[in-house]
């Protein structure tokens, strides 16, 4: 796989800040998440009514599948994984 033209070989500390960084965002994410569904989605559920509901969620399926077809998740995943690799060396 090609690597993005964006990276370029990094010294050892600036790849130790670059893993930092980005385990710092995956814990706010999965905080972020985690509050999401123990507290706004069951708020959701009490006030909106059922066909509310599945407007929405047949909007956020829509916009899952156009970020899908614009290969914006099969991106950022190379872009992760390049950069995961590149901490290794």
């Amino acid at each position: 796989m090609k690597q993005p033209n964006s990276l370029k070989p990094a010294k050892p500390r600036r790849k130790t800040q670059i893993v930092a960084s980005a385990e710092s965002f995956v814990t706010l994410l999965r905080l972020h998440i985690a509050k999401e569904d123990r507290i706004l989605f069951p708020m959701a559920e009490q006030v909106l009514n059922p066909d509310r509901q599945e407007e929405i969620s047949k909007a956020i399926a829509q916009l899952s599948r156009e970020q899908t077809s614009t290969g914006a998740y099969d991106r950022y995943l190379a872009l992760a994984q390049a950069l995961d690799k590149e901490s290794k060396q």
